[in-house]
């Protein structure tokens, strides 16, 4: 008789799960603006995208709360636990959002289609840092309250 090394496997943790699904959140709204900003340079969806441009100030109201939706989940799933490493790790996401999102508005001055606007950069940056506060906030203080997982 053959003994066989049977390994256990144990499901994940609560805390771990729920992590990852915020990972798979924040990877899925990130390719999501991207899918847009795609979709907009080739000029697919304009009947969608000219209702928006129809409906006074709602672009940059789109900006500012789609990116800073980004920045929100980001946030909630790239800050790790430890108090003392929140901050750096909130900046580099941050800013690395912030370089992506730049990115993005600059490259309209190419393309046929597309149109840089000062106030869209403005929104897209107002979205980022006050979603990614607030989750900042949760993080930090739903954790010791146990909103969020640890």
């Amino acid at each position: 008789m053959n003994e066989r090394n049977l390994e256990v496997t144990t499901p994940p943790s609560d805390a771990r799960s729920n992590r990852r699904w915020l990972k798979t959140t924040a990877i899925i709204a990130g390719l999501s603006v991207v899918g847009i900003s795609v979709a907009a340079s080739a000029g697919l969806g304009v009947p969608a995208l000219g209702f928006v441009a129809s409906v006074p100030g709602a672009d940059i109201t789109g900006h500012f709360l789609l990116i800073g939706t980004v920045a929100f989940v980001s946030v909630l799933a790239f800050v790790g636990n430890q108090r003392r490493h929140q901050n750096r790790q909130w900046l580099r996401v941050v800013v690395l959002l912030a370089i992506l999102f730049t990115v993005d508005e600059f490259l309209q001055l190419v393309l046929p289609l597309r149109a840089f606007q000062i106030s869209d950069l403005i929104a897209n940056y107002c979205g980022v840092l006050l979603f990614s506060l607030v989750a900042l906030f949760l993080r930090r203080f739903g954790q010791a309250r146990g909103v969020l997982p640890k």
